[in-house]
């Protein structure tokens, strides 16, 4: 049983975008200046044949790896779905600043039916809660520093800002979609 979400501040979400598009700018780059390398510094046939066998097994990694944690990542959040706390609506895999903190601190995050609430997973703090009535807007886009996690900024009535960090980016924007 899937629990509605209840009535949300203005949102401006973005939907999420394949794995593979996200990643293919990411490879191209290195891929184009190891062939580049390889062919300035012996451009005889031995080193094209050199370089296409390594382009071959570099994209046979990639072809195998990527399906695998994917396929893991999408089992795990189906997994924390199923387990779903009462009045919860969704939950994924998330990683925030907190007070007091200066790096990004992982934990999980609950949205239900008054908020949200991030739990650390390694610190022993009180969770983080974050009421809808204290919420003016949510933006959900791309992270510019992950290619598979998206950015979930909660923009206070207050005026000020809390991000995070999310993995399940394209779950969280179909759940929040107006």
């Amino acid at each position: 049983m899937t629990i509605s979400p209840p009535p949300l501040p203005p949102r401006d979400i973005q939907p999420g975008v394949s794995a593979w598009r996200a990643l293919a700018p990411r490879l191209f780059v290195p891929i184009v200046v190891g062939i580049a390398l390889v062919l300035a510094l012996n451009h005889r046939s031995s080193g094209i044949i050199g370089a296409v066998i390594a382009l071959a097994v570099f994209a046979l990694i990639i072809g195998i790896e990527v399906p695998l944690i994917l396929r893991s990542q999408r089992r795990r959040q189906e997994e924390r779905l199923r387990s779903l706390p009462n009045g919860a609506f969704y939950t994924c895999r998330g990683s925030t600043v907190l007070p007091g903190h200066r790096a990004l601190v992982t934990g999980n995050m609950i949205l239900d039916q008054q908020g949200i609430t991030f739990t650390p997973l390694r610190e022993k703090s009180a969770p983080l809660v974050i009421h809808w009535s204290d919420v003016a807007r949510i933006q959900l886009g791309r992270a510019r520093s992950q290619p598979l996690a998206g950015s979930l900024v909660l923009n206070n009535s207050d005026g000020t800002k809390h991000a995070f960090i999310v993995r399940a980016w394209s779950g969280l924007a179909e759940v929040l979609a107006p």
